[in-house]
């Protein structure tokens, strides 16, 4: 591993968080973003995915097949065997690569597990956000991902906003996302600061990056306006969800230490396929 890829085992940098939400008026009009308490005990402000059907799952066609990738760790160790999912249109004008299973390799030195599932097979880790993942370029993430061979997966990367727009269109209705990419509750996140520390029973969900170069193209970096300072955006699919079934919710908290799953995802091209 070159000191590149060596960093991101150590960033250990502390963050300081606001309390502040950036909401946009235009953005609150449209999409009605509302204050929730999540069953588990996490206060965020919540936009539902507005596409979601509450009546029947699409009957959209969706190609898709398996695979498996290899994730380097940090120390060099033998690399962790991963599932992966590939998921296209009929057309095959969009094509996207998902790990089928939460990532649970030593990405960077402060992560939580299940007590019951230490080395994270079962469940996945659940990562810090701020000074932590988001740290990582997908320069960095390009060196950490192989296949059987041992020659590099390139691409691979925490969704953006684009990213779900893309994989909705592919899926056509988001309850059948948390389905198709074996998305199971309990495994969403992990909040610290409650007492005792909290797993997310009834929600299932990963990270994303709160950024999108087409939506938010008159905001600093292209980042998400609701997006609170200081801290990460899950999306997040609620079991017993009465207002949108399964459907998907972006969440915006302002838990700074909230620990999430990590799904990577990559855009691939039909010869990838």
């Amino acid at each position: 591993m070159n000191t590149k890829v060596l960093k991101i085992a150590f960033i250990l940098s502390l963050f300081g968080m606001t309390f502040n939400s950036c909401q946009d008026e235009d953005i609150e009009s449209a999409n009605a973003p509302k204050s929730r308490s999540i069953p588990d005990g996490m206060q965020c402000l919540m936009i539902p995915d507005t596409t979601t059907s509450t009546h029947s799952l699409s009957k959209k066609a969706i190609g898709k097949k398996f695979s498996e990738v290899y994730f380097q760790t940090f120390d060099d160790s033998i690399p962790d065997k991963y599932k992966t999912i590939k998921i296209r249109d009929v057309k095959g004008n969009i094509c996207q690569e998902w790990f089928y299973e939460n990532l649970h390799s030593k990405l960077i030195n402060d992560y939580s597990h299940q007590p019951n599932d230490p080395d994270g097979t079962k469940h996945g880790y659940f990562y810090m956000w701020e000074g932590y993942l988001d740290n990582i370029e997908l320069s960095e993430w390009n060196e950490l991902v192989l296949n059987a061979k041992g020659e590099y997966e390139t691409g691979f990367h925490i969704p953006d906003e684009k990213d779900m727009r893309n994989l909705k269109s592919i899926v056509g209705n988001t309850p059948q996302i948390r389905t198709l990419l074996n998305l199971e509750y309990g495994n969403a996140y992990y909040d610290a600061e409650l007492t005792p520390n909290k797993y997310s029973n009834n929600s299932a969900g990963f990270w994303i990056i709160p950024q999108d170069y087409e939506m938010w193209n008159n905001h600093p970096n292209c980042i998400d306006p609701n997006k609170v300072e200081g801290c990460g955006v899950p999306v997040l699919w609620h079991r017993n969800d009465t207002t949108y079934k399964d459907g998907m919710w972006i969440t915006f908290t302002n838990i700074k230490d909230l620990r999430c799953s990590v799904r990577l995802m990559r855009t691939i091209n039909k010869n990838q396929w």
